[in-house]
C-alpha cells in the first residue's frame, strides 16, 4: 500500500512519470522486500499515471497507521468528516 501512496503523491505533485519511478525506487530500497518487489512499485506508478484524474484518500494511510487523525490539520474539513 505504501507504493500506492507514493505514486498518488507524485502524481498529485505533478511530477513526471520518470521522477515517480525514481522516487518509487528510493522507497523500495528502504523497505523490507519479503512481501513485494520493485515491479509491484512500478505497477502502481503506471496505474496511477494512466488515470485521467487521481484523488487523495486518507483511508490508506489510516489503514497503515501512519496517519494520526487527531493531529491532522485537515480533519476539520467537511469532506473528511463525511468519511467517519
Amino acid at each position: 500500500m505504501g507504493a500506492r501512496i507514493i505514486a498518488i503523491a507524485c502524481r498529485l505533485d505533478d511530477l513526471d512519470i520518470k521522477d515517480a519511478e525514481v522516487i518509487g525506487k528510493r522507497y523500495y530500497i528502504k523497505c523490507n522486500h519479503h512481501d513485494f518487489n520493485f515491479l509491484d512499485v512500478l505497477r502502481w506508478v503506471y496505474w496511477v499515471y494512466d488515470k485521467d484524474k487521481i484523488n487523495w484518500n486518507c483511508t490508506i494511510p489510516k489503514d497503515l497507521n501512519i496517519c494520526n487523525e487527531l493531529k491532522c490539520p485537515l480533519s476539520d474539513l467537511k469532506q473528511f468528516k463525511r468519511g467517519r
